[in-house]
């Protein structure tokens, strides 16, 4: 939530002129640091570049460039998260982003942040459903995190991640439903 509320906060009090601001990644390297967003620089440092697009005047995406095609984030100090939902004990294990990972954010009356509208980022872990259907999947594509004010709760938006598809075989009417039927929870979020 520091990460996403800090560019927030960069966008809201930006003197800019232009369209699009690019900041200084060192810089936000310094300052993902000194808050301790990481406890060790090796995720800062992947980071190659860092953009905000003022689309207009309620829409900004943001972008975050990696050096690699793939860096891997394990949450919770490698531990993850783990939630009893469907059946399931579902186990959040990393967060897996691809060389742009893009996003828009929003701040709401309430004093949650909204992200929303993710691309190139998946969630890694053991999650799945057990009941009528027994189903085991692997990645997940979010949608949207909403971090809850004060608290280290958030309600999650996810869709089964086309990389599930290609990694593992599953029912082709999985694939159908898992586009159309998103999965919301609310659960502890350190990211």
């Amino acid at each position: 939530e520091q990460f996403y509320t800090m560019l927030y906060h960069i966008a809201q009090f930006s003197t800019r002129k232009e369209q699009k601001l690019h900041l200084d990644e060192t810089s936000v390297r310094d300052v993902l640091m000194a808050s301790a967003v990481f406890t060790d620089q090796s995720i800062p440092n992947q980071i190659v570049g860092i953009s905000i697009d003022f689309q207009s005047k309620n829409k900004t995406r943001y972008a975050i460039l990696f050096d690699k095609e793939r860096v891997k984030i394990l949450l919770n100090q490698g531990k993850g998260f783990t939630i009893f939902r469907n059946g399931k004990c579902q186990h959040a294990q990393s967060l897996i982003f691809e060389k742009e990972f893009s996003f828009e954010l929003k701040k709401l009356q309430n004093g949650n942040l909204r992200v929303k509208n993710f691309s190139g980022v998946d969630l890694f872990g053991d999650f799945g459903n057990r009941g009528i259907v027994d189903v085991d999947i692997n990645y997940v594509a979010l949608k949207a995190v909403e971090f809850y004010h004060g608290s280290n709760l958030g309600e999650v938006t996810a869709f089964v991640s086309d990389q599930e598809f290609q990694v593992n075989q599953h029912n082709f009417l999985l694939k159908v439903l898992s586009q159309l039927v998103p999965d919301k929870s609310i659960q502890p979020i350190d990211w």
